[in-house]
């Protein structure tokens, strides 16, 4: 009986300081959005269900609690930075727990390799997140 009190008094105590913890999440791109058709020639189940066109315009949006000043996005493939889509100096947290940024893909077809998108704050760099995979493909 004592351990069970003593666990719940551990609970309650840790429980605002889990909940102030800043944190930042992708909540677009989503793998459960397909934003364009596939291909024919991509092939179900092994690619990324997320597609994005090469020179199109998305909307990047996020989740945060804790966290201000300003974030910076960037397109990235196996696990490196391949381009910041985010303007010089980043963009503006958002308000009310909500952000979200317009970004262009590169006009350049690259490859349908699944890449991420990664959102990060400037003031802190650790508060990050990063997309499940998604293939560009060329505009069509």
């Amino acid at each position: 009986k004592t351990l069970i009190l003593t666990m719940l008094l551990l609970f309650a105590l840790s429980a605002p300081a889990l909940a102030a913890s800043p944190w930042i999440a992708l909540t677009s791109p989503d793998p459960f959005t397909v934003w364009e058709s596939r291909t024919s020639s991509m092939v179900p189940n092994t690619e990324p269900l997320t597609v994005w066109q090469t020179g199109r315009q998305y909307m990047v949006v996020w989740d945060f609690v804790g966290v201000d000043g300003r974030v910076q996005i960037d397109l990235m493939k196996e696990g490196k930075v391949f381009q910041t889509l985010s303007p010089v100096g980043g963009t503006a947290i958002g308000h009310d727990g909500k952000g979200s940024q317009t970004v262009i893909m590169p006009t350049e077809w690259i490859s349908p390799t699944p890449y991420q998108i990664r959102i990060f704050s400037l003031v802190t760099p650790n508060i990050s997140s990063i997309s499940e995979p998604f293939s560009i493909i060329p505009k069509q």
